[in-house]
């Protein structure tokens, strides 16, 4: 243990990739600890202690994220919303939106061509005052 949040020991690591929307990233997160790690961490406690190497560096900490913090402004580029969109297109994320009139626009499931500079996503209609 450590005084310091996320400042002990690494006992392991894996390769995730960050592609797709946050809940793909969590899904395969979870698939990689249950599937890969904690089996490989059983079976190496078995025959030898797993050996930690301290942490490089300072840990970074994200507040959690409030609604108002998920708007998409108007000088984004479509990369940028993109990423926006996947990155809090997950349960408990405040869907990135815009607002148009009366109506809050959540957008989510982003997908985007590079190539066309294309920018597709679901877009949900929610009355404001209903919010």
């Amino acid at each position: 243990m450590t005084e310091k949040l996320d400042g002990g020991p690494v006992y392991m690591k894996h390769a995730l990739s960050l592609e797709g929307s946050a809940q793909e990233i969590f899904i395969r997160c979870a698939d990689i600890i249950f599937e890969k790690m904690i089996p490989l961490f059983l079976e190496n406690g078995n025959q030898k202690k797993q050996e930690p190497v301290p942490q490089e560096g300072e840990p970074v900490i994200f507040k959690r994220r409030k609604p108002e913090e998920s708007q998409i402004t108007p000088e984004m580029d479509l990369d940028k919303i993109y990423d926006y969109i996947r990155m809090l297109d997950a349960e408990d994320y405040p869907r990135a939106f815009i607002e148009f009139g009366k109506y809050c626009l959540e957008f989510e499931k982003a997908d985007f061509s590079t190539e066309k500079k294309e920018l597709s996503a679901r877009v949900v209609f929610r009355c404001k005052d209903e919010l």
